[in-house]
């Protein structure tokens, strides 16, 4: 199911970034991230199974892109800058 990206205990940050993101839960696991451009184009997919994982970013062109994350309940997505 859609979550808001509130519902997962989840941070992160910085946002925005120059090098990385980070995103940190309390206690759900993150299944699946998965970065998105406006576009709605796949860039990159991850399966990290931990609470903590760094989304890489220094390869990326400045601008506007989507994470989505997906935990046990559902998924939800929030916007990241990078600069």
């Amino acid at each position: 199911s859609t979550l808001d990206f509130s519902d997962l205990n989840a941070e992160v940050f910085p946002n925005p970034a120059q090098t990385q993101w980070t995103i940190r839960t309390e206690s759900e696991l993150l299944q699946r991230v998965e970065l998105f451009d406006l576009n709605g184009r796949l860039l990159a997919e991850y399966q990290p199974n931990a609470l903590n994982f760094n989304i890489p970013a220094a390869q990326l062109v400045p601008g506007n892109y989507v994470v989505r994350v997906t935990i046990r309940e559902g998924q939800a997505s929030i916007r990241l800058i990078k600069l």
